[in-house]
């Protein structure tokens, strides 16, 4: 409740006197109501070993007490055990960051930065087997083949992998991925665009390549073959598009949306057959939503999630503030966030998220 009657004297005293004053008690407001920071979900890059002791039991991992959930497992390579973790707490998508590894160059390291690389901690270890297990386990067991969760989600689980470069690798980045989902593509696990009848075939997996990688590339040879690699598409382009905006999400060059784009004049371009998510940075378009999602902003998301849906392609935000908003302010953009129909958005506290108290009927308003 002490948050409501900040919320109340700077609406009354404070947000009057011009834009300075108020972006002043914004930040003050920030700082006072946002609890303490998240703690680290690692010891960050624990031993080998203990991944490799939950990857061989990837096979009988048991998820039919575990509800799904629309969230995705940001930066996932940070929780104590990888994939796991996000797995445990129902995450429909995990996100993870891939790099070409400097020693190789075909092989995929994951990492957030440079200096967390290192050979045993690969996408193939970390992700890419303990999924083909997890599935291959699940033939035993008729009513969930085909799927990671023992409980039906709205769709395919999505591997999200950022491509991070710092040599402008994304095209050599991109063949390697190709060439590492070869188990899984062999085995039925992918989803993909079939030509020939026009859309997607869904299966228990979807890959979703963002960051660096370069669209232009994804869309040509041998890409377009199997076409079971899907982009991360510019959510805000694609609505600013249909909506004969002011394209300032119109951006060609490195991250999310950008890479490869540079020839394209609109985006229209983006479909259901070269992409499946649609993603914008929250932070990049919106205030910290302090309080929740004001009625303008509720409306215009709305929108946003409605030309993506028009493409047949999923809603994702990043960016949502999360480092700097409390349980509470976290809680409240969660639930906003639901109420306007995105798909997905990134999660770091996963601990809060699955306790589900930020939906309407939880507690803890009742906790403030």
């Amino acid at each position: 409740m002490e948050y409501l009657r900040l919320v109340t004297i700077a609406d009354e005293h404070f947000f009057t006197d011009g834009v300075f004053q108020e972006a002043f008690f914004i930040g003050l407001l920030i700082y006072i109501t946002r609890g303490p920071r998240m703690t680290s979900q690692t010891p960050l890059w624990a031993s080998p070993q203990q991944y490799l002791s939950h990857t061989h039991r990837a096979s009988s991992f048991s998820t039919n007490s575990i509800t799904p959930r629309p969230c995705i497992s940001h930066n996932d390579e940070h929780r104590s055990v990888p994939l796991f973790e996000g797995l445990a707490a129902g995450c429909s998508a995990v996100e993870a960051d891939i790099w070409l590894s400097p020693s190789d160059n075909t092989t995929l390291l994951i990492g957030h930065d440079p200096e967390d690389l290192d050979p045993p901690r690969s996408l193939q270890s970390l992700y890419l087997d303990p999924l083909l297990q997890i599935l291959q386990g699940r033939t035993a067991q008729p009513h969930v083949t085909g799927r990671i969760y023992e409980k039906p989600l709205p769709g395919p689980f999505v591997l999200m992998l950022d491509f991070k470069s710092q040599r402008g690798d994304g095209a050599a980045t991109l063949a390697a991925l190709n060439q590492e989902l070869a188990p899984l593509r062999e085995a039925g696990f992918l989803t993909y665009c079939d030509d020939e009848i026009g859309q997607r075939v869904e299966s228990a997996l979807v890959i979703v390549a963002s960051g660096d990688c370069p669209f232009d590339a994804l869309t040509s040879p041998p890409y377009t073959v199997q076409r079971d690699i899907f982009f991360d598409a510019p959510l805000r382009w694609i609505w600013e598009t249909q909506t004969n905006l002011p394209q300032k999400g119109r951006e060609p060059g490195r991250g999310q949306g950008r890479a490869g784009t540079a020839n394209l004049t609109d985006a229209d371009v983006f479909d259901a057959g070269n992409s499946y998510m649609a993603s914008t940075s929250f932070k990049a378009m919106y205030w910290p939503p302090i309080g929740g999602l004001s009625k303008w902003q509720k409306s215009e998301m709305k929108r946003q999630v409605a030309a993506a849906r028009a493409k047949g392609l999923k809603v994702r935000y990043w960016g949502t503030f999360e480092e700097i908003l409390g349980r509470w302010g976290r809680g409240r953009l969660w639930r906003d966030l639901e109420e306007v129909d995105v798909d997905v958005w990134n999660v770091d506290d996963l601990e809060g998220y699955k306790t589900g108290k930020w939906r309407a009927n939880g507690s803890w308003e009742d906790e403030m």
